[in-house]
């Protein structure tokens, strides 16, 4: 059993947040899969629903690409538009 004082702890687990959190100013993470997403995959991605998704990208708030009736999303470039958008 290892022990780990509580300052020590708070400091690792920060270390870590950070890590895997972008952070402002940085638009893309290596972690966003880079494949077309569908609509679920982009809700669930991003903690949203379908309405939301829609109304977005209705208002241009993100990018999409219709393939006949298909959407798809680049996750990537979701979440640039949205890093973009957030700092205007």
């Amino acid at each position: 059993m290892v022990f780990v004082e509580e300052g020590k702890l708070k400091e690792i687990i920060g270390e870590v947040i950070t890590a895997k959190i972008p952070q402002p100013g940085s638009i893309i993470h290596p972690e966003f899969p880079a494949k077309l997403a569908n609509e679920k995959e982009l809700c669930g991605f991003l903690g949203i629903g379908p309405a939301t998704a829609s109304r977005w990208r209705q208002k241009g708030k993100i990018p999409y690409v219709k393939i006949g009736v298909t959407i798809r999303y680049n996750l990537k470039e979701v979440m640039e538009a949205l890093t973009v958008k957030k700092s205007d």
